[in-house]
């Protein structure tokens, strides 16, 4: 993922006593801005089916924001905001879940995942992406991933059975 363009506000709203947003609300920022967007409209949502989790990993099911009087007579000020834990995965249909546990499922169940899971490790592997005479070996590999019952361990050994592979990491000419 690359940097943000120079120049480009990073900044999204801080909640304020008077407008105690939840971090859900603030990172609308992101998809107001075109810039942010272009990558934001990918993660964001994923992350949001994720907030009920702290930065310790542990289950809340609100977010409470705490504001610091400012002068003598000023109270702080509590706000406990419930935490809307619906995510999405763009680009997946039918991929809104509402428990983290439900992004596995999801993810296992998609064969565009499961495919750029074989490329994945292929680019891994072999050290370089894939070409057009690669594709028969990718195919082959996830031929036998899929007939492995989705086994981690069926796919690197594809892998390294692959032509490709045996034969030195050269993309075929």
């Amino acid at each position: 993922m690359p940097n943000p363009p120079p120049g480009v506000n990073t900044q999204v709203p801080e909640p304020t006593a008077d407008r105690p947003l939840a971090r859900r609300q603030r990172m609308q920022a992101h998809v107001e801005n075109p810039t942010c967007a272009s990558c934001h409209r990918l993660m964001d949502p994923i992350g949001f089916g994720l907030e009920n989790y702290d930065a310790s990993g542990r289950w809340r099911d609100s977010e409470v924001i705490e504001f610091e009087g400012s002068g003598r007579r000023a109270a702080s000020k509590r706000v406990e905001l419930p935490i809307d834990g619906k995510g999405e995965i763009a680009g997946l249909a039918d991929s809104v879940f509402s428990e983290p546990k439900q992004i596995g499922r999801l993810l296992a169940a998609s064969s565009a995942c499961q495919e750029c899971v074989v490329k994945q490790m292929f680019r891994y592997a072999f050290g370089r992406s894939e070409t057009r005479a690669d594709r028969e070996t990718i195919r082959r590999t996830f031929a036998a991933f899929r007939e492995s019952g989705f086994k981690f361990k069926e796919l690197l050994i594809a892998l390294v059975r692959s032509p490709q592979f045996l034969e030195g990491l050269a993309p075929p000419q």
